[in-house]
């Protein structure tokens, strides 16, 4: 993993807050997500390669050293200024890091861009934000990744419906993480 992965050790990483799709597009995300892992987990090399998780948009994530309720309040007042908005998916493509193996990037607009601005000028930080929606985690091949990619190219041009703020504790594998907090957008 590249030096520069926020994530490359998640044992610091503390919360996660993600834009969520509404149903029943969330629902077919996950499966998508979940069919790729399980087609092309045999070409991992690594145990913790592929793992399930809920499909989601990145909105900003912390490091433990922030309060958490501080962070919790953020959200909760984030998601009554974020109005229900709908992405469109590009073209999947193979990514650098472990969290952005094969991702489709969101067509970027102001209203998907804001709550990453807003929270970064809440917290004081200056990240490069690229909207995007996972498809696999894990250090794979980069045949493998293009493979990947290429199974989930039905995507694109897919608009996806965002309805749901949610915060994550995301610290450790994966597996271990959990919803902390679920806050509907502004309607």
């Amino acid at each position: 993993m590249a030096h520069d992965d926020p994530y490359a050790d998640t044992s610091a990483v503390g919360l996660s807050l993600w834009l969520v799709p509404a149903e029943p597009a969330g629902a077919e995300l996950a499966a998508t997500i979940a069919q790729l892992a399980s087609t092309f987990v045999a070409a991992s090399s690594a145990p913790r390669d592929l793992p399930a998780f809920p499909p989601h948009v990145t909105v900003a994530f912390w490091h433990c050293s922030v309060p958490r309720a501080e962070i919790e309040a953020h959200a909760a007042a984030l998601a009554q200024q974020t109005a229900r908005l709908s992405v469109t998916l590009e073209a999947p493509e193979p990514g650098p890091r472990f969290f952005q193996c094969v991702f489709a990037r969101c067509a970027a607009s102001a209203e998907l861009c804001a709550p990453n601005a807003l929270t970064q000028q809440r917290f004081g930080t200056r990240d490069a934000y690229m909207p995007h929606l996972s498809l696999a985690y894990g250090d794979l091949s980069d045949a493998t990744k293009r493979a990947v990619a290429l199974e989930a190219s039905a995507l694109a041009g897919r608009l996806v419906p965002l309805d749901r703020l949610q915060l994550w504790d995301t610290s450790g594998p994966v597996e271990a993480w959990a919803l902390v907090r679920s806050f509907a957008l502004a309607a």
